[in-house]
């Protein structure tokens, strides 16, 4: 059964890894699947090869200046072109002429959603037109759905065009790769499929989020924190979550990139310090995280600073922003150190999973960190790689905190387990001496005390022969007959403690001679027994003993206080609880104020024996009157 139970966990584990990770799968060979269908092969070409930059260093060049500048002035320049941190505004320029017979309708492609500024110019026949503006307010320059700038372009058949791009991203790193896609191609259908991604990793937060509110540990609001920044961040990449909640606060969509991609720093330490605990051993590395969180922290405070207020320079801006760049993936590493220390002293395959997946989260950090330095070159599909790296980790790292919860539920339910095994045990332990007590001193009184008794009214009657008629004979007389009332009066004492019948009989019998003396004391009282067929198979000492004693005590009260003429007993078996039914015709009463005014000794002690034993004792008025008293006590008992 457990080999079955973990290879349907493996199962379910593997098909959420493979529905969360498919649609980003698909999205990146989608991606390029799309772009090569629709790219216009001339084109490109044609951009590859004439595509320059110029860097404008103080950003003050206006297109009219551009325009005059020596064509020394520019430089080669790369259709993947990243430029990595940069304080200047960039101006990039290319030829297209139509070779074809028929009028060209295509979009220029720069697929980067979070640039800051993107100014676009077509000079056609000695005629400069300002086709389309990019700037901070994304949503007013082009529908906020869509990922990328798309910039139409209409250019008839063997006719030339120059295009001029100018790009600016002031505090963060710039790349601008670029590329031509037919007029056909449709933007709308391409983010469809990132409907499906965001709508999961949405829902998936707002999961983690309840899920937060109802375990509230640090560890799952630290992990919560975490996948919403990084979740924050991947929209960012793509260049729409920020618009869309705040249309009308550029400085919210400028700095949106930053400020998540260290929160979910910040988060991502917190969550693997909580998740290994204190490591007393590695203080060094704990405290070099701490300055990663500290930096982190202040990179955003200073982030705001400089996006409201201005008060902090560029430059400085700048290198602060590459100084945390770098703080990434060392932090990393740092936390892949702890993690291995943490997994070789305590075997726990969960550690080992999450040290691996913090290892494998080098590689897009290294990447990420590259693509900012202006390293390596920026390709369109990049983002979605990246979106699909990060979507891979949170599902890994979801997938391992299913696990730990799941072992930590099995040794808790283990734990309550034992605890309910002994304290049945206790239970059992202590009904057992109360059995054993009652046996040793009904056996003391029998043999005690009885045979004391009998041993001197056998000694009187020997004086009888000696005792003349008169008065002494009167009280000798008296004396054996007081002497014999006490003896039968301790047997009867022996027997209830310890009926012979319970001993060694069934307890259906036992029940049954409790009734006939019970009838023999008094014959206006009319007593049925009912019992279930195979009630005697399974009774354990403990659970006669109760039974009987139960039967016994509310015997007695119904017969002192009820005043009934006719009681009904029924003992059967209820699933996994044996039940003690008694329905008398007599005066009905309260239970709780009886056992309040009276103290309720007998009653109480039917109680506390239910309780002991997990079980239940009510009893209530019937509907013609008297009472209906219930007694049930598990199986397992």
């Amino acid at each position: 059964m457990e080999l079955i139970w973990k290879t349907d966990l493996r199962k379910m584990a593997f098909r959420f890894l493979f529905r969360a990770l498919f649609p980003g799968l698909v999205l990146i060979l989608g991606n390029l699947r799309v772009c090569a269908s629709n790219s216009l092969d001339w084109a490109n070409r044609q951009l590859a090869l004439s595509l320059e930059v110029y860097e404008d260093r103080n950003g003050s060049l206006e297109f009219q200046d551009v325009g005059h500048l020596p064509p020394s002035a520019f430089r080669a320049g790369s259709v993947t072109q990243n430029f990595g941190f940069t304080l200047s505004a960039w101006w990039l320029r290319f030829h297209l002429h139509n070779p074809e017979e028929r009028e060209e309708k295509f979009y220029l492609r720069l697929a980067n959603g979070h640039i800051h500024s993107v100014d676009f110019w077509l000079v056609r026949d000695g005629q400069a037109e300002q086709v389309h503006t990019g700037n901070a307010l994304l949503s007013s320059t082009k529908p906020v759905r869509y990922t990328e700038y798309l910039f139409p372009v209409e250019l008839p058949a063997g006719q030339s065009c120059t295009i001029y791009l100018r790009l600016e991203k002031k505090g963060a790193e710039l790349y601008a790769p670029l590329s031509i896609l037919r007029g056909d191609y449709d933007p709308a259908g391409n983010f469809n499929t990132w409907n499906l991604l965001f709508g999961a990793a949405f829902l998936y937060i707002l999961i983690l989020f309840i899920a937060s509110c109802i375990i509230r540990t640090r560890l799952i609001v630290f992990y919560f924190l975490y996948a919403a920044s990084l979740c924050l961040y991947i929209a960012t990449v793509k260049g729409i979550a920020p618009a869309m909640i705040w249309p009308n606060q550029p400085w919210i969509q400028i700095n949106a990139l930053e400020l998540s991609k260290h929160l979910a720093n910040i988060f991502y330490i917190l969550f693997i310090l909580k998740f290994i605990g204190k490591d007393h051993r590695s203080s060094t590395l704990i405290g070099f995280l701490k300055i990663c969180i500290g930096l982190s922290a202040l990179n955003l405070v200073c982030r705001l600073i400089y996006s409201t207020l201005g008060v902090i320079p560029d430059a400085l801006m700048m290198r602060f922003v590459q100084l945390t760049a770098l703080l990434l993936p060392a932090a990393a590493v740092c936390l892949a150190i702890l993690l291995y220390r943490a997994w070789r002293t305590n075997k726990k395959s969960e550690e080992f999973w999450l040290l691996f997946i913090t290892t494998a989260l080098l590689v897009p950090l290294a990447f990420l960190v590259c693509l900012h330095f202006g390293w390596i070159p920026a390709y369109p599909y990049y983002s979605n790689l990246l979106a699909f790296l990060f979507l891979v980790e949170i599902a890994g790292i979801s997938a391992i905190l299913v696990y730990r919860y799941y072992q930590l539920y099995r040794k808790e339910l283990f734990h309550l387990r034992e605890i309910t095994r002994l304290k049945r045990k206790a239970v059992e332990n202590i009904l057992l001496g109360q059995e054993e007590e009652r046996i040793r001193i009904a056996r003391d009184l029998h043999d005690g005390l009885g045979m004391s008794l009998a041993h001197i009214r056998m000694n009187l009657s020997l004086l009888d022969q000696y005792v003349g008629p008169g008065r002494g004979k009167g009280l000798l007389n008296g004396l054996l007959g007081s002497v014999g009332d006490a003896a039968k009066e301790v047997r009867g004492i022996s027997h209830n403690l310890a009926p012979l019948s319970l001993q060694h009989q069934e307890l259906t019998k036992a029940l049954e001679e409790l009734v006939y003396r019970i009838e023999l004391t008094d014959a206006t009282l009319d007593i049925e027994l009912h019992f279930a067929p195979d009630i005697n198979t399974s009774l354990s000492p403990i659970v006669k003993q109760n039974i009987y004693q139960t039967a016994k005590e509310l015997f007695n009260n119904i017969v002192k206080y009820a005043s009934a003429s006719q009681i009904r007993v029924r003992l059967h078996r209820d699933q996994d609880h044996y039940k003690l039914e008694l329905e008398d015709n007599g005066m009905p009463y309260d239970l709780e104020k009886a056992m309040a005014e009276s103290g309720g000794m007998g009653l109480s002690s039917i109680r506390s024996r239910a309780t002991l034993l997990n079980g239940w004792f009510i009893a209530l008025p019937g509907r013609d009157g008297g009472m209906i008293h219930q007694f049930s006590i598990p199986v397992s008992a």
